[in-house]
């Protein structure tokens, strides 16, 4: 049987790291045979906006379309639908432990499986910007499954 994982990423808007993250991680856990669903959310509370024209640009380059994506916040059945909860960065996991303290086993820095303290915000940046926040996306996501596989072994 396929393990089964949901996961929810989270960065200010959502509309450039976590929707990448989210592209990425049905496409990486079949890396490990794993089943992953994936949502993402912004603690900034934005609703509705597609993702950014360069993360939908840099996302395509790897075969995936987050163009249908919108913006949202992080609400209290996302956090109870998922796994874990992934920050970008350790002041979401802060707000997130704020929010939800009931959560907080299953909040994590995304960053620190790719050996960082946090994938920087490309908004605003050169498509060059993204596309290195893509492989560290990449990098950590993959870093992320790798301490699950070793886990259920």
């Amino acid at each position: 049987m396929t393990q089964q994982y949901k996961l929810l990423f989270v960065c200010t808007a959502n509309i450039c790291r976590s929707p990448m993250a989210e592209g990425f991680a049905s496409v990486l856990g079949e890396t490990y045979g794993f089943n992953v669903q994936a949502r993402s959310g912004g603690i900034m509370n934005l609703k509705g906006h597609p993702p950014a024209k360069n993360a939908i640009k840099t996302m395509k380059k790897e075969d995936i379309d987050i163009s249908p994506l919108r913006s949202s916040g992080v609400y209290p059945e996302d956090v109870e639908w998922a796994d874990y909860i992934l920050a970008m960065e350790p002041k979401h996991a802060i707000k997130l432990r704020e929010a939800f303290p009931k959560a907080e086993q299953k909040i994590l820095i995304l960053a620190n499986f790719g050996g960082k303290m946090k994938i920087a915000d490309p908004v605003g940046s050169w498509i060059f910007r993204f596309h290195s926040t893509r492989k560290e996306i990449r990098k950590c996501i993959l870093g992320f499954l790798g301490e699950l596989a070793k886990r259920d072994n």
